[in-house]
């Protein structure tokens, strides 16, 4: 972070030097050796940590109607069959020892249940297993290694022996591999029998129920790294389980025992620990509740089952039988049966089957979202669609709603949105089907209050000092990081532990699981095959931008995610279009501004502008300007001039196109009175403005003249540099065509003199952390123009050299809209940008030989990297048709009776 002495509105011209670039930029020299899940977690919970008093919180988020009854006749046969069935001792013992102690107690009360009378029905087959020297293995490859020592775990309740077996043999590999084998082909060997006992191990992340974290100590640092490492836990149970809608975790500190849910509007305990030595009876409900609950009612989404091609039959993640093997190699590769609208935009519902995932790094997400993307087929028709997930806000309109209410037809540059729905599911305490939402039927409408948080609380991350200024940082995994932040606990003793909460805090975002059905289908434009396609994407990209401008939507959060390269069709994948998704943070409108009536032609003021500036202007343009700018239309001129200087030598009278008050394209939105239903800044930080990035609402410098007053309002010319950004953002970190990074962006590459400007330009204008750091160097780069050209561009791939031109050109022409901006600069910008996209794209058209500035081996590499891609894309093609076709075989295999074992024909609440 800068120091205190740091003047954030001070001006300071950039260089090319790393340090001069940013003073922080040095923080990012340091090797990040790979997703680090714990961060993520702590990363999550800012501003998002609730609890709720816990008596309400076991009577209702896991109560059941036959609870009290139940729980005391477990107990009593608990009692009757051994006085010590509470294992775990009451003094500290080392944490490693405290494990199998929790999970033997717990087995014994989840046994206790099919021994009392009458029997507790359980509708999960769950076991407690304490594996604390084994790491359950994910499927997916890039995942990090984080270590649940105790779970419970749906089915494998014959399984602890053969597990604790699979973990002598993976131990006893490890150390003779430690040890240095001398022949490689017995080294070979070795890592060729863990992989394989490794893989069998793999059923443990997708069949985890509940982790749980214990800690020897009820400390306050206890306590919160307890809560740290649970929620690393809960995040990787939602990244790997795509059917799960929230997470359970338990925390044991000491004799301490809280219960912790993360759902998706953030992360939600219980205000006060149970001690469960002296409140056995609370300790048995919460153990008997993750078994007793209907598996909807403890996180998993029962809309979803996994498809297996093989029987052409449909399985509940849930069900005890399910083994590794229905899965894919990775939850990308899982085929799933999903409940979504009906692709016909009536009411209703259709069954959908994944021919792949497109997007699941949102899956994790414990507050947000939580988006996660499908290409898949309707079961019935066997059309092709992609199918979104995610957990919007309750106040935020669905997409189908928007695109319903549109008074012209879908622009073909922007996503073709069939339908939108809010999933329901059955609720049996409820009395039947319910809207699936965190407020309701997740925390089932109970009173949840904000709980203290503390930044100088934090556990301190081990090594977050150390800098190596010979390594990079990894490259993104998302353009996009939040903040960090953590808990705090205001009262730990050895008689009491509780979390205070804040008198005044921010209530919770209610989030609805919705379900979107879209036709379009297309790749990120970081895919792009060559420069005019590159050009032209954005080109298509900002007319879909226009046209949900004038429609009274703005879109807010352009990205390299949410601009698509669509093939037109199967057949030529090199026949594209450019298309903008995504509406996930967009905001609407329901008025348009309103222009008065223009000026009459104004001889008058044209005569001054001829004696005060020298400069010719038609009577129609100086009445135009003086109803545009009444009282500041000398301040207007003297930007123009001296921003457009050929202005002063033009050898004609300047019309109103010539002075930029051209007609606008159509009136605006107005968004004056307009309240967010989002509370915090939106977009994708790497793209943002810096009038957005920082919630400072601190305009551009010296754009204050001619702009309203007021605080800064997201608004189009905000989202148009985003669209600069994204395309400043390919040419410094692509390595030309085909999506490739940079290889001097690589973490294996060492830093030099030639490399640290570039590696300085990418992290102070995008991959920064830090809202501060992002924050200055587009402010110093807005008031500093010429840095563009002298650093910035000298930075960018030599494949993108054509592109210089229509970068400078397009800061130059968001830079005169900020000084100018007003609403009828907001109705003309867009074609203001059009106009220069498609000038120069004109221009690299024309040109015979566009990579002139390469040599011939390089310009071979570069054409070797468009063909890869095109060949890139027709596998893809060919791959999701080769799909289809084995799934609709898959189906048509089926049993007369089949439809028994499909999903339930849910009525769904259409939108």
């Amino acid at each position: 972070m800068p120091s205190s002495e740091d003047d954030p509105t001070r001006s300071t011209k950039l260089s090319g030097s790393v340090a001069a670039l940013s003073p922080w930029v040095t923080s990012a020299l340091h090797q990040t050796p790979g997703p680090d899940f714990k961060k993520m977690a702590k990363d999550d919970v800012q501003d998002s940590f609730w609890t709720i008093e816990t008596n309400t919180f076991l009577d209702h988020v896991l109560g059941w109607k036959t609870a009290d009854n139940d729980v005391r006749n477990v107990l009593h046969t608990l009692n009757l069959s051994s006085a010590q069935w509470l294992s775990l001792p009451k003094v500290p013992k080392p944490e490693k020892e405290l494990y199998s102690s929790f999970a033997d107690t717990a087995n014994a009360i989840v046994a206790a249940c099919s021994a009392t009378n009458p029997i507790v029905e359980l509708a999960l087959d769950i076991s407690w297993q304490a594996s604390p020297n084994k790491i359950p293995k994910s499927l997916d490859r890039w995942s990090p290694q984080i270590r649940p020592d105790l779970l419970a775990v749906v089915g494998l309740k014959d399984a602890p022996d053969e597990f604790k077996r699979l973990d002598t043999q993976i131990q006893d590999l490890e150390h003779q591999l430690g040890s240095g084998p001398e022949e490689e082909a017995e080294k070979e060997e070795l890592k060729l029998q863990r992989k394989e006992l490794l893989k069998k191990c793999e059923l443990w992340w997708l069949r985890v129920h509940v982790p749980v974290e214990m800690k020897p100590k009820d400390s306050e640092e206890e306590m919160l790294e307890g809560i740290l490492q649970l929620c690393s836990y809960m995040r990787m149970v939602l990244a790997e389980q795509l059917d799960r809608r929230f997470a359970i975790g338990l925390l044991l500190c000491k004799s301490k025992l809280t219960v912790w849910m993360c759902d998706r509007s953030g992360l939600v305990g219980t205000r006060t620990a149970i001690d469960i030595h002296a409140e056995p009876k609370k300790f048995i409900k919460v153990i008997i509740s993750l078994s007793r609950l209907n598996p909807s009612r403890l996180g998993w989404d029962t809309t979803m089952r996994i498809y297996r091609m093989e029987t052409a039959t449909y399985h509940f993640s849930t069900d005890k039988d399910v083994t590794v093997d229905y899965y894919g190699a990775s939850p990308h590769e899982t085929t799933w049966a999903i409940q979504g609208p009906r692709s016909d935009g009536n009411e209703g519902e259709d069954r959908y089957l994944t021919v792949k995932a497109l997007s699941t790094v949102r899956a994790q997400v414990m507050e947000g979202r939580a988006t996660i993307v499908w290409l898949v087929v309707n079961e019935r028709t066997m059309e092709r669609f992609v199918l979104k997930q995610s957990w919007r806000p309750e106040m935020s309109q669905t997409k189908a709603t928007f695109h319903k209410s549109l008074s012209k037809p879908p622009s073909f540059h922007i996503c073709d949105i069939v339908n939108s729905v809010d999933i329901r599911v059955m609720d049996d305490e409820q009395g039947g089907m319910v809207v699936d939402d965190t407020a309701n039927h997740i925390r089932r409408g109970v009173e949840v209050r904000a709980s203290s948080l503390k930044r100088n609380k934090l556990p301190k991350d081990p090594g977050v000092s150390e800098l190596r200024s010979t390594k990079r940082k990894k490259p993104e995994l998302d353009e996009s990081q939040p903040h960090e932040s953590f808990l705090y606990v205001t009262s730990t003793s050895s008689e009491v532990l509780e979390f205070s909460v804040i008198a005044d805090g921010r209530s919770a975002t209610n989030r609805v699981l919705t379900r979107t059905l879209m036709r379009t289908y297309g790749w990120p434009i970081k895919f792009f095959k060559d420069v005019p396609e590159l050009v032209n994407t954005l080109i298509d990209a900002v007319k879909g931008h226009r046209d949900y401008w004038f429609s009274l939507m703005l879109h807010q959060d352009v990205s390299t995610g949410n601009v698509l390269i669509c093939p037109r069709s199967d057949v030529n994948v090199e026949d594209t279009c450019g298309k903008l998704i995504d509406l996930d943070c967009s905001k609407t409108s329901d008025t348009r501004v309103e222009y008065p009536a223009p000026g009459p032609p104004d001889k008058d003021t044209a005569g001054f502008l001829q004696l005060r500036w020298q400069v010719s202007v038609t009577d129609e343009a100086a009445g135009i300007l003086i109803a545009r700018y009444p009282s500041d239309f000398l301040i207007y001129i003297n930007v123009a001039l001296s921003m457009n200087p050929d202005l002063r030598t033009a050898n004609k009278k300047l019309t109103a196109e010539d002075l930029f008050l051209e007609t606008p394209f159509d009136r605006p939105p107005a968004w004056d009175g307009h309240l967010l239903h989002i509370r915090h800044k939106t977009g994708t930080r790497a793209f943002m403005s810096a009038e957005i990035i920082y919630l400072s609402n601190v305009r551009y410098e010296g754009t204050e003249a001619l702009r309203s007053t007021g605080r800064v309002v997201h608004s189009v010319i905000h989202d148009l540099e985003s669209f600069f950004w994204v395309l400043l953002y390919l040419c410094l970190t692509r390595d030309g065509p085909g999506g490739g990074r940079r290889i001097e962006l690589s973490i294996n590459e060492p830093l030099t003199e030639e490399t640290k400007p570039i590696y300085a330009a990418v992290y102070c204008l995008f991959d920064s952390e830090d809202d501060h750091t992002l924050w200055n160097n587009k402010r110093l780069l807005f008031n500093n123009p010429d840095d563009l050209d002298e650093i910035i561009l000298k930075c960018i791939h030599p494949y993108f050299d054509s592109l210089k031109p229509l970068i400078s050109r397009w800061w130059k022409t968001l830079r005169f809209g900020y000084m100018t901006y007003n609403d009828y600069v907001a109705g003309s910008l867009h074609d203001r940008v059009l106009t220069s996209l498609e000038d120069e794209l004109g221009k690299i058209q024309s040109k015979s030989n566009l990579h002139s500035n390469l040599d011939a081996d390089e310009v071979a590499r570069m054409e070797n990297k468009t063909d890869k891609e095109i060949q890139r894309r027709k596998d893809d093609l060919e791959f999701i048709q080769l799909r289809v076709r084995q799934l609709d075989e898959s189906l048509k295999r089926q049993s007369p009776h089949a439809g028994q074992q499909r999903l339930p024909a849910t009525p769904l609440k259409d939108n």
